[in-house]
């Protein structure tokens, strides 16, 4: 058997112990990257306050945190890491992170999320019957008495001319078009955005960062990695039992504690 010469042992002993005592050196040499710690405060663009509970999730690395009371938060980051801030009511913002800002707080403003809606007029009855019998004489103008305008191909009075600039076509198709118009549409978008809301607040009220801490235990960024790993479907918990919920998020935790092992 081939033996070892004493001063190639002491070599080795010597190169296990450089590398234990001196991480940042090892890292360096092996190129690996050990992050910094990102801090900063999040607040509203528009009143300057701060805003607590702030999602923020790390891209890159799957995790994230989110906003005290006062508005800030601290994660590991890496050099380039894409950093999603989101809440409910404000627009989405996003932050590169970058290592010179390490021991340098940022600042990240949120803006306000505005729904613009048509001006509408609203009128006091005295009760249903009355409504109805106004409604129905009620005297609305006749939209369709445009001017004519003519359009190679087709019959002469078969189109008219919108005064706003648009066109209305004559006969029973004047009723598709109607129902297409721009208020109607508006209409139609006022509505999705209303049904979106009631939806969020089905699934917010089934499925919560609260109601999963209650089940789990998991708070801050071991929360939002949690809730990133179990990925539960919007569809999932707008279908599903209270109880089945709970079996979904108990499972999910079982596997995420051993893939944390």
């Amino acid at each position: 058997m081939k033996r070892l010469k004493l001063p190639h042992i002491w070599h080795g002993l010597a190169a296990v112990f450089l590398l234990i005592s001196m991480p940042e050196a090892t890292a360096q040499f092996f190129n690996i990257s050990q992050g910094f710690r990102l801090s900063g405060q999040v607040i509203s663009a528009d009143s300057l306050l701060p805003l607590r509970d702030v999602n923020i999730l790390n891209l890159n690395l799957k995790t994230g945190t989110t906003t005290d009371q006062n508005g800030y938060f601290s994660l590991q980051v890496s050099e380039g890491d894409s950093l999603v801030f989101s809440i409910v009511g404000y627009e989405r913002d996003t932050l590169v992170a970058k290592e010179s800002e390490e021991n340098e707080p940022v600042k990240i403003l949120l803006k306000p999320r505005l729904y613009e809606l048509r001006q509408a007029t609203f009128y006091g009855v005295d009760n249903p019957l009355v409504f109805r019998q106004k409604f129905i004489n009620l005297d609305l103008p006749d939209t369709t008495s445009y001017s004519p305008l003519q359009i190679p191909g087709m019959k002469k009075g078969a189109v008219a001319q919108d005064p706003a600039g648009g066109i209305a076509i004559q006969g029973p198709i004047s009723l598709l078009y109607n129902q297409f118009s721009k208020q109607y549409r508006e209409i139609k978008k006022l509505g999705k955005l209303q049904k979106e809301d009631q939806r969020a607040a089905q699934i917010t009220a089934k499925y919560s960062r609260e109601y999963v801490t209650r089940i789990t235990g998991l708070e801050g960024e071991r929360l939002t990695a949690f809730m990133a790993f179990c990925d539960v479907k919007d569809e999932f918990v707008l279908s599903a039992s209270q109880l089945e919920i709970a079996d979904r998020i108990e499972e999910c935790h079982e596997n995420f504690k051993k893939e944390q092992q």
